[in-house]
């Protein structure tokens, strides 16, 4: 019996539920950091594409609904927020737009 590999879509998004995953140019699930039509996200170590706010490496990050990451100014949880161009939460003082 000759058993053949299942076709694997290349550069391509893939849900389960509510959860989201990006498979590279090779066909494998992207981990970290990953620049996709113009846009940063990030995938846990499992694949799993982050939103809402998430912490990696001990930095606090947030994502929309659609795991694009946010900078600028962002009303979350009714508050809000400053997200530098790196899309790191900043606090305290800060010259922000040249103010």
């Amino acid at each position: 019996i000759k058993l053949s590999k299942e076709h694997v879509e290349k550069d391509s998004w893939e849900s389960i539920g509510n959860i989201y995953r990006y498979r590279g140019k090779d066909g494998k699930i992207v981990t970290g950091w990953q620049q996709i039509d113009g846009s940063g996200y990030y995938f846990k170590e499992n694949g799993d594409m982050a939103t809402g706010v998430a912490d990696i490496n001990g930095t606090k990050y947030c994502f929309d609904e659609d795991g694009v990451m946010l900078t600028g100014w962002q009303q979350i949880g009714g508050k809000w927020y400053y997200l530098g161009d790196d899309g790191v939460a900043k606090s305290g003082s800060q010259s922000i737009d040249g103010k």
